[in-house]
């Protein structure tokens, strides 16, 4: 029986990607592999958290750029709590990207 790989969309439902991105996504697994989508909501990233460890995706797709690196850019301040009970300003933050294959 082949392996089901789980790819979890972020607040998009599969049929809301446009054709080219989902190929996109397939590209990155074996050719022929069965893939189960699946939209989550999270509220927050414990939520996200919560729904990795639950569902142990094999790849969470983002279909936009990750909020609120977006309000960041468009000048809105953004803090939180440090360990130290200070308040402090977060960065706007962009990761490294790298191209992949899933096994």
């Amino acid at each position: 029986m082949k392996k089901e790989y789980l790819v979890t969309i972020m607040r998009k439902d599969l049929k809301d990607l446009p054709r080219v991105q989902v190929a996109a996504i397939r590209a990155v697994f074996p050719e022929g592999a069965r893939i189960r989508f699946l939209r989550t909501d999270p509220v927050d990233f414990r939520e996200h958290l919560a729904d990795c460890e639950r569902l142990k995706p094999d790849l969470v797709f983002l279909p936009e750029e990750p909020i609120p690196g977006r309000a960041m850019q468009a000048g809105v301040v953004h803090g939180a709590f440090r360990p130290n009970g200070t308040v402090e300003k977060l960065l706007p933050f962009v990761p490294p990207f790298t191209a992949f294959k899933i096994d």
